[in-house]
């Protein structure tokens, strides 16, 4: 497969209009909040033809991007490709709904696993093992898959009235997490990188980039920032289109949040024995903050709409944010790395000032 990075992306101003369309709805939940998480690799990665040396530099097509502005990557697996949203809130692998799951010859069962979502409730999927997945020349082996359940992703939805859109698949944060991972929505890209040093070899410009510890002891990726109204731990979420805050501010006990992220596997037993929706949610409720620092730079102001979810977390960046930013993840030294892409810049000059006449055979 050929990709030319400096493709425009044509489908920008559709995805716009339907951004505009859905507001609210497209939130994933946040099923990284995993009640019982297992390790994913036995043996971490295996990608022909790159990684022999310690420095590495691989580009990924984001394929296309979602109704509610997810990316997605074309996933091979048994020869069947599977366009996968890409959900950067999920501590997990891969999840497939169950269609796609029965057609797959080469699994085996793992067990159950439990998660809970933004709206409180419980969800139960079987776990299976797959000997690999392929993206591009990048074969990931083995990787559990669990199954998506109906339910979850209409749970997904946080106005009623609304459908989502149909996944083929999901893979989360912890299929990237051996190779560290850059977020260039501007040029369709997730590149697979080692460090900064390479990123810069590569043509970018890495002077502008401000530093944040990574956070990652909750299942999520997460990282603090200072508003004028205190702190906020904000978890990135390439699943959700818009920022949601989960944080009272005119309330210092915050009693909605009845379940603690740091303890999750605990607290959950008996925390909703009806299995009920708990979410509190008006799209119309916003906080508009002025300044949103991260390590001492601002890239405010920055819109939220506001939430009350018994989850014990306090902000979610979605696609409005980071369609707008370059983002580095570096699993391996658990750094985090910001870059406010420019206002000013037209289109023309967005789309080809790094990949023009840059061709990469994935």
């Amino acid at each position: 497969m050929v990709l030319v990075m400096g493709m425009i992306r044509t489908e920008l101003s559709n995805k716009r209009a339907f951004q505009a369309i859905i507001g609210a709805l497209a939130i994933c939940t946040l099923a990284g909040c995993c009640l019982f998480p297992k390790p994913y690799y036995k043996n971490p990665l295996a990608v022909n033809g790159f990684f022999k040396e310690k420095k590495h530099f691989v580009p990924l097509k984001i394929s296309s991007f979602s109704l509610f502005n997810s990316p997605q990557l074309e996933v091979e697996i048994e020869n069947k490709v599977i366009l996968s949203e890409v959900d950067l809130s999920w501590g997990g692998g891969m999840a497939l709904p169950l269609n796609t799951l029965q057609h797959l010859r080469n699994k085996t069962l793992i067990g159950r696993q439990s998660s809970c979502g933004l709206k409180g409730k419980i969800y139960e999927s079987d776990v299976y093992e797959l000997p690999q997945i392929h993206i591009g020349k990048m074969v990931i082996y083995p990787m559990r898959v669990k199954e998506e359940l109906p339910e979850f992703v209409e749970d997904s939805i946080l106005m009623k009235g609304e459908k989502n859109e149909i996944h083929q698949g999901r893979i989360g944060w912890r299929a990237f997490s051996p190779f560290n991972v850059l977020l260039d929505c501007e040029h369709s890209a997730m590149v697979m990188c080692d460090s900064l040093e390479t990123l810069n070899e590569q043509g970018y410009s890495i002077d502008t980039f401000i530093e944040a510890p990574l956070l990652l002891d909750r299942g999520t990726i997460d990282f603090e920032v200072v508003t004028e109204a205190g702190s906020l731990r904000c978890t990135l979420d390439t699943a959700s289109t818009w920022n949601y805050l989960n944080k009272d501010l005119e309330n210092p006990i915050q009693d909605h949040r009845l379940l603690d992220l740091d303890d999750i596997k605990e607290k959950s037993l008996g925390f909703n024995p009806k299995n009920e929706d708990l979410l509190v949610f008006n799209s119309e409720d916003r906080w508009d903050t002025e300044t949103f620092q991260i390590s001492e730079k601002d890239f405010g102001p920055l819109n939220f709409i506001k939430m009350k979810s018994p989850l014990g977390l306090d902000a979610i960046l979605g696609m409005e944010f980071i369609d707008n930013h370059l983002i580095f993840i570096d699993f391996s030294n658990k750094k985090i790395y910001f870059s406010k892409l420019p206002e000013e810049r037209s289109l023309f000059e967005r789309a080809y000032d790094f990949f023009e006449d840059k061709i990469i055979n994935l």
